[in-house]
């Protein structure tokens, strides 16, 4: 709105404390759909950090006898890793996207590609994907004892730089191609999985 105040003619003052309905501004690419693929990770410019070790579950053994006894624990857990892909430079706003592209993720701490990612994906945005698992571990469980077992893991998050080419198709049918190297991809995973047992008499 317009002010006239202290000497001043006509000038512009923003005096409303929300923005009229008129004036609302929404940015949105020219763009139908929009296909990533070609993608290349760059694996020596990228760096793991944030590792700590969790205990993903316990289970317990007893020994009721005189004799030592091998006995099966059944550890029951779930696994949730993240993974997020993005660009550092380039907007992807409002635009359905199809993928093609491995995933990246940490073993014995060195970052491993495993097998092709496809299907519709939110740019910028993080899944998380969750797996039920079940693992049985032998123990020896020495006389009157009863014997905890933790399984524990390493968590770690990961940030490999890559460069893809982007297929647009544009509302007038036209398909374009760019070539980009602003990709960044954030992942959280579990690896380093030891067990620890831990006795007590009865």
């Amino acid at each position: 709105m317009r002010l006239t105040t202290e000497g001043k003619t006509s000038c512009l003052n923003a005096g409303v404390s929300t923005i009229s309905r008129e004036a609302r501004l929404e940015v949105a690419e020219l763009v139908l759909s929009r296909n990533i693929y070609n993608v290349n990770f760059r694996l020596m410019d990228a760096r793991i950090y944030g590792q700590r070790v969790i205990i993903m579950t316990t289970g317990e053994a007893i020994n009721m006898t005189h004799e030592p006894h091998t006995q099966q624990v059944k550890l029951s857990y779930t696994e949730t890793n993240s993974r997020t892909w993005k660009g550092s430079v380039s907007l992807k706003l409002g635009v359905k996207i199809t993928m093609e592209s491995g995933v990246p993720f940490i073993a014995d701490g060195k970052l491993e590609i495993s097998s092709e990612f496809s299907g519709t994906y939110e740019w910028g945005g993080t899944e998380s994907v969750t797996t039920a698992m079940e693992t049985l571990y032998n123990v020896t469980v020495p006389e009157m004892t009863r014997v905890t077992v933790s399984m524990i893991a390493t968590q770690g998050s990961c940030d490999v730089p890559f460069s893809y080419s982007q297929r647009d198709t544009l509302t007038n049918g036209k398909n374009v191609i760019y070539n980009m190297d602003d990709g960044v991809y954030n992942g959280v995973n579990c690896f380093n999985v030891k067990y620890q047992t831990k006795e007590e008499k009865l």
